[in-house]
């Protein structure tokens, strides 16, 4: 997604595109994006499960 993002930047600052092509290079370009950011976000998330978010203070009774 991230190399489909990338192509579609380099079209659209591609001085030979037409015009008539920007309108539907761009709506993709930013409907990429934003499935880029929430795949990031759910990796993010994914990426360290079990490590609480928030600095927890351990209690060996609670265990």
């Amino acid at each position: 997604m991230r190399a489909l993002r990338y192509v579609l930047a380099v079209r659209i600052d591609d001085e030979r595109t037409s015009a008539r092509d920007l309108a539907a290079l761009c709506r993709q370009l930013r409907e990429v994006s934003v499935e880029v950011e929430e795949l990031s976000a759910a990796e993010a998330q994914d990426a360290a499960p079990g490590i609480p978010e928030s600095d927890e203070v351990f209690r060996l009774h609670m265990i």
